[in-house]
């Protein structure tokens, strides 16, 4: 008998564990994910689809309320977590987003699942259920639909002749130069994240986040043994970092920065491969590396990341495409996230941006 419930506290590690062992699960729908967002100002809430009083189905939703309006925005980024072949589960699951929904007088539940060889023969199905799929392949507020991964199912002398001749030579010349790679937890991780993380905001004009936010970001990631932070140190100094976590047999390299005034001895490029040989040992299938926001595919040529990305020669993963549980305000939301969204959220970065660094400098 099928049931769907909001997950409790006391059910949260269970949660995860079912998304641990899903062939599919990916980090974006654990708990940990959902408690790095909450402290950039989302609210997330987990469900649970249970068939005999087993997981059979979860979905972590992010939940942004819209500023005096009595509306929010839904968005279950890279899940639900489910088996697409199994209509009846797909079914039930989906019944029960709809009252989700509702519950939070949602304008829409967005997802974006991990691709899967059959999910596009059950998009028929969610299109019974009140989905539709967006001819959208960028948005301003959601991941983008690709991802690069580094697969090792391959010996790592192997992995290593993969990459570019010229990558592989800089990692060696960024040993040659003494720098070195830690990976044991000291009580000032998460000073050196943050700072070298601040550096990397300044230089990237990008958004300016709190020591709170980095700090959660860190007890989620590498916390309670669920990942590393790797370190490269030059000088007994720490001049680049790199947060990597697991979910089951899944690793992901989640941020990385590095000391600009040291990126000529090559320590990111050194950090990466690093990531790539503990996921080995830690049994992992792959290492994904991400993806560069607010872009529509991989693209070496024109992004300075996706080039650096494309050096350890990833598989790029495609995401089907973006999805819309609709609601009955949901014509007029897509009007306004077409038109005024992206003029709203330019005002929002740069006021975000501006009072951000006020408050560094008076700290």
């Amino acid at each position: 008998m099928y049931k769907f419930s909001r997950v409790s506290d006391s059910e949260f590690s269970a949660f995860n564990n079912f998304i641990g062992d899903f062939p599919h699960g990916n980090f974006r729908q654990t708990t940990h994910w959902g408690e790095i967002k909450k402290a950039s100002g989302w609210n997330y809430a987990c469900y649970a689809l249970k068939y005999n009083d087993a997981f059979v189905a979860t979905a972590l939703i992010l939940i942004r309320n819209i500023i005096k309006l009595p509306f929010s925005l839904l968005y279950c980024c890279r899940g639900p977590v489910v088996d697409w072949s199994n209509s009846d589960h797909v079914a039930a699951l989906f019944d029960g987003l709809k009252d989700v929904v509702m519950q939070h007088n949602g304008l829409c539940l967005r997802f974006d699942p991990e691709p899967a060889s059959i999910f596009t023969g059950v998009e028929e199905c969610l299109f019974n259920h009140g989905v539709v799929k967006l001819p959208d392949r960028v948005t301003t507020w959601n991941r983008a639909l690709y991802s690069t991964r580094v697969l090792l199912n391959e010996s790592e002398d192997q992995l290593f002749k993969n990459m570019r001749r010229t990558h592989r030579q800089n990692i060696n010349k960024s040993i040659k130069s003494g720098v070195s790679v830690g990976t044991d937890a000291s009580p000032g991780d998460k000073d050196i994240f943050f700072n070298l993380i601040c550096g990397l905001e300044l230089r990237r004009n990008s958004l300016i986040h709190s020591k709170d936010y980095y700090d959660s970001i860190y007890n989620n990631t590498v916390g309670q043994s669920r990942g590393f932070f790797l370190k490269a140190i030059y000088n007994d100094e720490v001049i680049s970092g790199l947060v990597v976590t697991m979910v089951g047999n899944r690793a992901w390299a989640l941020y990385l920065a590095n000391d600009y005034n040291y990126r000529k001895i090559m320590p990111n490029k050194l950090l990466l491969w690093k990531a790539i040989k503990i996921a080995r040992e830690h049994g992992c299938k792959f290492v994904d590396f991400g993806s560069t926001q607010g872009t529509d595919s991989f693209d070496p040529k024109a992004d300075s990341l996706d080039n650096l990305k494309s050096a350890y020669r990833p598989t790029i993963v495609n995401y089907p495409g973006y999805y819309d549980l609709v609601s009955r305000f949901y014509h007029g939301f897509r009007l306004a996230e077409q038109r005024l969204l992206p003029f709203a959220l330019s005002n929002y970065f740069k006021l975000q941006r501006f009072s951000g660094l006020l408050k560094r400098e008076q700290d």
